[in-house]
């Protein structure tokens, strides 16, 4: 279908619209789970493993609930 044109240009169309919509359901997701500064530096440590060294995701979820065990503990 590529090598048509029309067919190209929809293809790309339908390929923007769909990265449209993941992007503001993210943002949407995201704004309505960081309700405090907690769970803003848990989503940045998580972004940065990820990003930095590829850490599991198994790990990362690990991490968050001993770090919100932490947290409840001191506070």
């Amino acid at each position: 279908m590529r090598g048509l044109p029309w067919a190209s240009s929809l293809l790309d169309g339908v390929n923007v619209a769909a990265l449209g919509l993941m992007a503001a359901v993210m943002w949407r997701l995201a704004s309505d789970a960081m309700v405090d500064v907690l769970t803003a530096a848990l989503a940045a440590v998580s972004a940065v493993l990820l990003i930095q060294w590829r850490v599991n995701s198994a790990w990362r979820v690990l991490l968050g609930g001993v770090g919100n065990v932490v947290y409840q503990y001191l506070t």
